[in-house]
């Protein structure tokens, strides 16, 4: 059985994710907490696989909590669980080291593929907040630009894609997106999954939020 703990600090909103965990095959839920201090402070006592957590909580937030607990235990998988659609908490989570980011207003379905992928060690990113069109991605002035070939060894198609990406883009959607043809995103997605590391469009984002690629 895989171990879940929940950190949720609205009574509803826990019953419901708790309900949710009872009907998983596989899973029980080993802890429950309103505050995130609180689960920081029994790490070591209590054994989880994976971390379900709210983000706006009073005296510690989710991103707080996620530094703290990878600090203590960074086999931990933690998804955050938010009803905000402003971008900015995804980066800060990816950032602090989450693996998974769910809106609350999303189908169950959608935190069960996202339990199933970070257990596989695999990012969870929601497509729909991606294609929130409210917070633009910043545009890089020409020598922050500059900074960035300079230390990542990408190119400006490169970096134009994984912007492009990130609102929301498939690779086969980029050539009728964009001015960049077939033959180039071809070319640059080998390339970039070589200079990365990465091996899918969610650890790409991950990598390129963590690497100051993509910046609000």
């Amino acid at each position: 059985m895989k171990r879940i703990v929940v950190i949720e600090d609205l009574p509803i909103a826990l019953e419901g994710i708790k309900l949710f965990i009872a009907n998983l095959d596989e899973f029980e839920l080993v802890g429950q907490y309103d505050k995130a201090i609180d689960f920081i402070n029994d790490i070591g006592t209590i054994k989880a696989d994976i971390v379900i957590t709210d983000i706006n909580m009073p005296e510690m937030d989710g991103i707080e909590m996620t530094r703290l607990a990878l600090n203590k235990d960074p086999d931990l998988k933690i998804i955050a669980l938010s009803m905000h659609t402003d971008r900015k908490y995804l980066y800060e989570m990816i950032k602090a080291g989450a693996m998974g980011f769910v809106l609350k207003q999303s189908p169950e379905t959608m935190l069960e593929n996202a339990i199933n992928e970070v257990l596989q060690n695999n990012y969870y990113l929601p497509d729909a907040l991606l294609r929130v069109s409210s917070i633009e991605i910043a545009e890089l002035d020409s020598n922050a630009l500059a900074d960035i070939k300079k230390s990542t060894k990408l190119n400006d198609v490169e970096i134009e894609i994984i912007h492009l990406l990130s609102h929301g883009y498939d690779y086969d959607q980029l050539a009728n997106n964009s001015k960049l043809s077939k033959k180039s995103v071809d070319s640059a997605k080998v390339q970039l999954m070589k200079k990365t590391g990465t091996h899918n469009k969610a650890e790409l984002i991950v990598w390129a939020i963590k690497n100051g690629v993509l910046t609000l």
